[in-house]
């Protein structure tokens, strides 16, 4: 097309240290290495699934050793045996409460025990909850490259177009020129008035004032989107290319797709809940534990714990330990009735969401059709601007037209490919839009 072969190299005639040129497609592949945002988002997934990987080690057994030491610095304890134990035990010499002193003055317990839960009703969903926060994790990172390509394309676009309006200023600027040349020879020969001069010289001064601010527009648009995509700033972008040709004609609803990546995080919170409740519910059922104590216990009158004189005795312990849940209060009444009002929150934003997107959708399609009947009209436009400077050539060249004549008829078509530039840029991000609310984004860019 005519109109994208006269599209501006802006930042390829910039001078910069790199001049390594990048398109859309490349662009797109580089935010999914470079972008922070993304980057961030993998993070907190990595962090999330320590904290899955946290809460399922109670599920591993658990070693731990001790060391007791103490030492009775006052009286030894004194255990009161009743009269009938105390006669047996001092052979029949005593006929009251019998004390008698418990231990020795240093004593030592020392151990290694082990705890294994050997089965609690949370083990039966614990398949679901790895599905689950496998579809987050994916869910998440699609939402936020979806976002990423809507941004950048949309950031590429608008650079073309505003690229595009500054090969108008471009022209016009030199077309003033020349207008202002033929009139200085004009004046010189007292031809013309010099208000007509002021007036060119006015005009010119303000397209050169408007390319400044275009320039400095391309400028932050271009560091935006350096940011998005992770470049530094001495590298050059190339918006020389656009291999887009509109569809002109489409059906609306043929690719649309009502999943979306928000409904399914939604989705996959709410599943989330739902076992968050049977966890709840878990916690308050029987818990079955496997449990090995193995356990040294020594007294002696001084320190010397692994001497002869030290009394040592082995307690060791193995068996099963059964806990039954009996009445905790209101707890799981509670946790279940804060977890089913966070289902019907998330059944409303999910129906909020369902509800923008179908509107945000229709309005879209209505959108992409006003722009793609504008381009057919503006396509129109300058086929007829063509023809008047095709005429207009034929006639300077005879010497019937002047040459002001001619630059209009420059600047008419060169105005209607500017519109028709501007015409086609509108549809693309009508696309863009387009393929956001039908959710096809990453199946178009990928």
């Amino acid at each position: 097309m005519l109109i994208l072969c006269q599209m501006t190299h802006y930042l390829s005639a910039q001078k910069m240290n790199d001049t390594v040129f990048y398109n859309l497609k490349q662009l797109l592949s580089l935010v999914q290495e470079n972008n922070k945002d993304l980057q961030l988002v993998r993070l907190d997934l990595q962090k999330s699934n320590q904290q899955v990987a946290l809460r399922k080690s109670k599920y591993l057994p658990r070693i731990d050793a001790f060391a007791d030491y103490y030492w009775y610095w006052g009286s030894i304890p004194t255990y009161v045996f009743p009269e009938s134990e105390g006669y047996v035990l001092s052979g029949g010499t005593s006929n009251g409460f019998y004390p008698v002193s418990i231990g020795l003055p240093n004593n030592l317990l020392a151990g290694v025990s082990l705890s294994q839960r050997l089965f609690e009703f949370s083990y039966l969903s614990s398949g679901k909850s790895n599905e689950i926060f496998n579809t987050i994790e994916s869910g998440k990172i699609k939402e936020k490259k979806e976002q990423l390509f809507y941004d950048v394309a949309g950031c590429y676009y608008e650079i073309l177009q505003l690229a595009a309006k500054e090969d108008f200023i471009d022209f016009n600027i030199s077309r003033m020129k020349r207008m202002i040349e033929i009139l200085n020879i004009q004046l010189k020969n007292k031809m013309t008035d010099s208000l007509h001069l002021l007036d060119l010289e006015l005009k010119n001064t303000e397209l050169l004032m408007k390319k400044r601010e275009l320039i400095s527009g391309l400028q932050l648009k271009t560091d935006y989107l350096k940011m998005l995509v992770g470049l530094p700033d001495s590298i050059v972008i190339d918006y020389s290319s656009l291999d887009y040709t509109p569809v002109l004609e489409f059906s609306a609803d043929s690719n649309y797709s009502e999943s979306n990546s928000q409904l399914t995080l939604l989705n996959q919170a709410q599943s989330l809940n739902d076992l968050a409740i049977k966890q709840v519910q878990s916690e308050y059922l029987p818990t079955l534990d496997f449990r090995l104590n193995f356990l040294w216990n020594s007294q002696s009158q001084d320190l010397g714990f692994f001497s002869g004189q030290a009394f040592n005795n082995n307690i060791s312990t193995l068996g099963l330990k059964l806990n039954i849940p009996i009445y905790h209060g209101a707890e799981k009444r509670k946790k279940i009735q804060e977890l089913e009002i966070n289902n019907n929150i998330l059944d409303l934003q999910k129906q909020k969401l369902q509800e923008g997107y179908q509107l945000q959708y229709s309005s879209s399609i209505k959108e992409l059709e006003s722009k793609t009947e504008r381009f057919k009209h503006q396509q129109e436009i300058t086929r007829l601007k063509k023809l008047y400077l095709e005429k207009a050539d034929k006639l300077f060249d005879q010497g019937i037209l002047p040459i002001k004549e001619l630059l209009e008829a420059q600047s008419g078509f060169l105005e209607a490919q500017m519109n028709l530039a501007e015409d086609l840029f509108d549809i693309k991000l009508a696309e863009l839009n387009y393929y956001k609310w039908s959710n096809q984004i990453l199946t178009r860019f990928e």
